[in-house]
């Protein structure tokens, strides 16, 4: 993902509640009602797990929205690798839900120019629309709402609030924090998967989810405020528009398997904001984080050469030409930050990691057929049953 694009996401979410600065039932999260086949309108906030087609091929797409803003990535099932979306907000329009395609780290300029799109319209429980590629040509969409075994509901809940540097100054600089989070809703191990959420988030668990979300904004702002009070003479106060966002979203959702991605975005002066993605994979059968090493019994130099061929192949680096044409070093070391879906391993390299912001945040994805060898076969049944 870009950097730009990363940016603008989390500064919408912020945009997002404006209105009111803490969330009204943060500690009890309704069970979503049911379809009804004549509704038209979605909630304001909600998150689906759907199945369906795109272009007449069986994806798996996972969607939240909280307000104005929609979070998306869907995967097709015999490719497995992942899509991210870009929301499109089209304000003459509300009826289509448009996304953008988020084009991997490649060499192809054009092809990152022009992504691909999805534009769809919720009617009775569906979601249909169209997908087009970068010529144009469209493609048809068809999704509803599955949550097969072992899966789980959510209700999406967002908290933020805001600090003023300068109450005394007209266009006073301004601190915002937030955190949009799932929590999960109705039976089963709820209480588990809403804990370890909580941690992400480097939540007070000892406190209502309210009263955590209040500690947490009172100590950042509290600091802000000090912070602000030794700059008051000086000319660079845009570089006191501070921001600090966290955000978790759900990535795989069945077989009791639970994946999240968890977001960090904080801007504290200087030229641009900093962001880390992190992966967490869970087993909430046996309440437990699944590991890499649970799923691959590999050492990092069996796994080096086959994440390297993979990415010469997706950004189009042909077999001899150093790989620090587009990465700092001539090599592509492993990482523990990795996802999965039924068909491989996503593995995630955040900036500066191995190569510059500018590159973004780095997805590169294997293929279990690559891994055979080395796969934990019981889990790997869990995952593609």
């Amino acid at each position: 993902m870009k950097a730009q694009q990363l940016v603008l996401a989390l500064g919408m979410l912020l945009l997002a509640a404006c209105g009111g600065n803490k969330e009204e039932n943060g500690n009890t999260p309704k069970v979503p009602t049911a379809l009804n086949p004549a509704d038209t309108v979605l909630p304001a906030r909600f998150y689906k797990r759907l199945e369906g087609t795109i272009a007449g091929k069986p994806v798996v797409m996972h969607l939240q929205r909280i307000g104005d803003v929609y979070d998306a990535m869907y995967y097709y099932r015999d490719q497995g690798k992942w899509l991210l979306l870009n929301y499109e907000k089209d304000s003459s329009n509300n009826t289509d839900i448009r996304f953008s395609e988020v084009v991997a780290l490649t060499t192809n300029s054009e092809q990152d120019a022009n992504p691909p799109q999805l534009i769809m319209r919720y009617a009775g429980g569906s979601f249909t629309g169209n997908w087009k590629n970068k010529e144009g040509k469209t493609y048809p969409i068809d999704l509803k709402e599955n949550y097969p075994a072992g899966s789980y509901h959510f209700a999406p809940l967002l908290f933020i609030d805001t600090a003023v540097a300068f109450p005394e100054k007209t266009n006073s600089p301004v601190a915002r924090i937030s955190e949009s989070f799932p929590l999960a809703t109705g039976a089963g191990d709820t209480a588990w998967i809403n804990n370890r959420i909580t941690r992400l988030l480097d939540f007070d668990t000892t406190l209502s989810i309210d009263q955590a979300a209040t500690k947490a904004h009172t100590s950042y702002l509290k600091s802000y405020r000090e912070e602000s009070k030794k700059m008051a003479g000086e000319e660079a106060t845009a570089f006191l528009n501070y921001e600090q966002g966290h955000t978790v979203a759900i990535r795989y959702n069945k077989n009791d398997l639970l994946l999240l991605e968890s977001l960090y975005y904080a801007y504290e002066g200087g030229a641009h904001g900093n962001y880390g993605t992190e992966m967490i994979c869970y087993d909430v059968k046996n309440k437990k984080e699944i590991t890499l090493a649970d799923l691959v019994k590999a050492d990092s130099a069996t796994l080096q050469p086959i994440l390297e061929k993979r990415f010469r192949q997706q950004v189009g680096l042909k077999p001899g030409v150093s790989l620090n044409t587009v990465l700092f070093e001539e090599h592509l070391a492993t990482t523990d930050n990795f996802y999965f879906t039924e068909q491989g391993l996503g593995f995630v390299y955040n900036p500066y990691e191995i190569a510059s912001y500018a590159q973004g945040t780095i997805h590169v994805f294997v293929p279990f057929s690559d891994l055979q060898p080395y796969l934990n076969k019981e889990l790997l049944s869990r995952i593609q049953q």
